[in-house]
């Protein structure tokens, strides 16, 4: 019988109280099996001949197969991070706290070195199926209502190579648009060659985009070249504005430059935007002197608006002067507008006396 998510956070507080002290330490608790990896074959072959064998001896009609590796430095601390309890498809729920691990949501669990890569199986008229990857952080715990076979000492080769194959088509859409997280998180350089290969294909823009966004977590600062000639390569606005992203993440003084160059000429405004969003996010001076170039003399006033919004995320004293000089001083009534109206949810002391000042004028 499977579990409904409506009755599962009971199953999970019976399933704590009647465990063990050493089975509540376990990362994953439930109908866990440890299984060997035939190392003489693909690791593929070796997850779907272990999903065939159990199959063939139970009655479940899909199964967890998967292992862990050791996480790429990036993708080890947390983006995203919640309390209680969560019910995940296809049979994943959380013990403590809520982890996300959908990729089409662009996040990955994290807290730990080691991440666990598994793949569901389904059984499937007699032919076992591949229909997702998901990543999962080992320093969490998971209650699994669905089997889950484990092998250990899986390498970084095996991995990428059943994960180029997922990667391929040859597995299925759905495991394919599933597998990029899985394929960032590894260590080495082979992660950015196949992720760029991707981005640079005949894919989807949705698909190329999702690759790209995963891209920006395995370059490092000798990759802007490579990052460049993509920018002047890529025709859709939509892959452009995920590049502004990759700016950002490497923190880099050259890489500003890029975001600024994007910013002013750009030949989609939406891409312009979104390199302005992704300065204010930066919060150096660079980018703050770029906001205010951009807020006085760039001709679109959708533009202006953006700067002025970005500069209002920006952290310190500094950026709130900055808007209240703009709303005192520029010349169009739009701007001035969106710096007062910035300038009131913000927060700061000053903002009062300042909103006061004004409408005494």
């Amino acid at each position: 019988m499977k579990l409904t998510s409506a009755i599962l956070p009971a199953v999970i507080l019976a399933f704590g109280l009647a465990a063990s002290a050493a089975a509540q330490e376990a990362v994953f608790q439930g109908d866990v099996r440890t299984v060997a990896d035939d190392t003489a074959r693909p690791l593929m072959e070796s997850m779907r001949d272990n999903a065939k064998r159990f199959f063939s001896a139970n009655e479940d009609r899909e199964v967890w197969v998967g292992y862990d590796v050791t996480a790429r430095l990036r993708l080890r601390s947390s983006f995203s991070r919640g309390g209680g309890s969560t019910h995940f498809s296809h049979g994943i729920s959380m013990v403590n706290g809520i982890v996300i691990s959908y990729p089409e949501k662009g996040i990955l669990p994290a807290g730990s070195e080691r991440k666990a890569i598994l793949y569901l199986f389904a059984d499937t008229n007699g032919a076992t199926k591949l229909s997702r990857v998901v990543v999962l952080d080992m320093s969490e715990r998971y209650y699994f209502e669905l089997p889950l076979l484990l092998m250990e000492g899986v390498s970084d080769e095996r991995s990428i190579s059943a994960l180029r194959l997922v990667l391929d088509g040859k597995e299925g859409i759905k495991a394919r648009e599933s597998a990029l997280p899985a394929v960032a998180v590894h260590v080495g350089d082979e992660p950015r060659v196949i992720l760029e290969g991707i981005v640079r294909g005949n894919d989807s823009a949705d698909f190329r985009k999702d690759a790209l966004f995963w891209l920006g977590y395995t370059v490092e600062k000798d990759d802007l070249s490579m990052l460049v000639a993509l920018e002047k390569e890529l025709k859709n606005p939509e892959v452009r504005k995920q590049l502004t992203f990759v700016y950002y993440l490497m923190k880099d003084d050259r890489a500003t430059d890029r975001m600024i160059y994007m910013a002013r000429n750009d030949s989609s405004r939406d891409v312009r935007k979104q390199a302005i969003f992704w300065m204010g996010q930066l919060a150096n001076a660079k980018a703050k002197a770029e906001l205010e170039r951009a807020i006085e003399d760039d001709p679109d006033i959708e533009i202006k608006k953006q700067a002025v919004f970005a500069l209002s995320q920006m952290e310190g004293r500094g950026s709130i002067e900055s808007l209240m000089r703009i709303a005192r001083t520029n010349k169009s009534p739009a701007v001035r507008k969106q710096a007062i109206f910035w300038i009131s949810q913000s927060g700061d002391e000053r903002a009062v006396d300042f909103l006061v000042e004004l409408l005494k004028k």
